[in-house]
């Protein structure tokens, strides 16, 4: 199996490799979103369109080509929220793990919770996606432009509270002693 610092290095190599994979698969999605942006339409004015007036609004502002690039990115964001619900997943066990190891036990508590609350950002994200391609395919009645923005407000509110978990937990773990061989009581002499 390894030791822990062999099994830790490959945890934290595959790790390297979904932030990879995650800054490579936004990267794809960055054509489209300019050719939406060509059309006066952001991410987040698109994604957030609660009302069936704001949803008639921005359809009829994307127009054929920026509605076939929302769609290009919507189809594109499917894996991408695959890509981050994974590394956020593998961040917050990881962050567990280290934690575990002798850092602040709140951090370990909760790096479980949190990285279940990465994986829930995602599934909200393609809730959200289906809604929005409900929208594109001219569905701009309720509740698709609602289910869609509430959807969308959940996954940022969500992604929001994970990041910020691991910035916080990263902090406290590199922060402070780490107890090593050399802070270890010496033994009774007997």
């Amino acid at each position: 199996m390894g030791s822990p610092s062999e099994v830790s290095s490959r945890s934290g190599r595959e790790l390297f490799g979904w932030f990879l994979l995650f800054l490579g698969a936004g990267a794809l999605q960055l054509p489209a979103l300019g050719r939406m942006a060509m059309h006066d339409v952001d991410i987040m004015e698109f994604e957030l369109m609660f009302t069936s007036t704001e949803a008639i609004r921005t359809v009829g502002l994307l127009g054929a080509d920026g509605i076939a690039a929302a769609r290009q990115q919507l189809f594109v964001d499917f894996g991408y929220l695959l890509i981050y619900g994974v590394l956020l997943w593998k961040a917050c066990r990881m962050l567990g793990a280290r934690a575990a190891r002798g850092g602040p036990g709140w951090v370990a508590r909760l790096a479980p919770t949190f990285a279940w609350v990465g994986v829930v950002a995602a599934v909200c994200d393609a809730v959200e996606n289906v809604g929005l391609l409900l929208v594109t395919y001219g569905n701009t009645s309720q509740p698709w432009p609602a289910l869609a923005s509430g959807y969308a407000a959940a996954k940022f509110i969500l992604l929001g509270l994970t990041v910020l978990f691991l910035i916080a937990g990263l902090l406290a773990t590199f922060g402070g002693s780490r107890p090593g061989p050399a802070d270890a009581e010496p033994a009774p002499e007997g």
